[in-house]
C-alpha cells in the first residue's frame, strides 16, 4: 500500500474493531490516523469483512444506535494492545499480510511509463513517486531545449497522441487563441481571410465614424 508502514498495533486496532456492524471505517481511520480506504483495503488484505448486519446499519444515514455509541472511541481512548508485544504465535499469523517499509504497491508504474490522459494525451512517468509530464513536451525540450514561457507544442496533423518531432511545432499561446482556437479558425482559410477582412474593415469605420462625430460637436 501507499504511505508508511503499517504498525502492528494499527493492524490490531482492525481486527478487534472492523467487525463492529456500527463502527464505521472512517472512524477507525480518525483513531488510527488512516484514510477510510485505507482500512478498508487493510481489512481486506487481513481477510476480515463487515458481518451482513453492517449494510442495513450503513443504509440508514445520520441515525446514530444506542449500540453504535457504546462501540465508538472516546477522546483520550487508548487501545488495549498499545505498547504490547505480538506474541510469537500471532506473528506468525499476522506475518504474510503485514505492511512492510518500502512495499511497492501491485499497481505501481515504472519510470518511462506512459498513459493516454482524459484529453487524449500520452503522458510518460518521468520520476517517482508519482511525476507525469506530458510526451510530445518532454520530447520537444529533449531535441531543442526548454519551452520559452507563453509558448505551447502542438500537432501538425491535429493527432495529439501522433508523437513524433516532424509533427509537432511550437506557437505562442496567443496565436494559437487567436488562429486556431478560434470560430474562425473552423472555417475554410478562404472564409476565415474574409471574416477578418469584414472585422478589420467594421472596426475601420467605428474609428471613422467615432472621429466624425467629435468634429460636428
Amino acid at each position: 500500500m501507499n504511505g508508511r508502514a503499517w504498525t502492528n498495533a494499527e493492524l490490531n486496532v482492525i481486527r478487534e474493531k472492523y467487525p463492529i456492524p456500527e463502527l464505521t471505517a472512517r472512524e477507525i481511520g480518525e483513531f488510527i490516523g488512516r484514510s477510510a480506504s485505507q482500512v478498508h483495503q487493510a481489512a481486506a488484505r487481513l481477510g476480515i469483512k463487515k458481518p451482513e448486519i453492517f449494510r442495513s446499519i450503513a443504509g440508514k444515514k445520520g441515525t446514530q444506535s444506542e449500540a453504535a455509541k457504546a462501540h465508538r472511541f472516546t477522546k483520550g481512548h487508548v487501545p488495549q494492545n498499545k505498547g504490547k508485544k505480538m506474541s510469537a504465535e500471532m506473528y506468525v499469523k499476522a506475518a504474510p499480510t503485514m505492511f512492510k517499509k518500502g512495499n511497492i504497491p501491485s499497481n505501481h508504474r515504472e519510470v518511462g511509463s506512459e498513459r493516454v490522459n482524459v484529453d487524449g494525451y500520452i503522458e510518460i512517468k518521468v520520476a517517482e513517486p508519482n511525476k507525469w509530464k506530458l510526451k510530445h513536451r518532454v520530447l520537444w525540450e529533449q531535441v531543442n531545449g526548454e519551452i520559452p514561457a507563453g509558448m505551447n507544442i502542438q500537432f501538425k496533423n491535429g493527432n495529439s497522441q501522433d508523437v513524433r518531432i516532424e509533427n509537432l511545432y511550437l506557437i505562442s499561446k496567443a496565436d494559437q487563441m487567436k488562429n486556431e482556437n478560434s470560430l474562425i479558425a473552423r472555417y475554410p482559410k478562404e472564409v476565415a481571410d474574409v471574416i477578418r477582412l469584414r472585422g478589420s474593415l467594421k472596426r475601420q469605420i467605428t474609428i471613422y465614424n467615432k472621429k466624425n462625430s467629435k468634429c460636428n460637436e
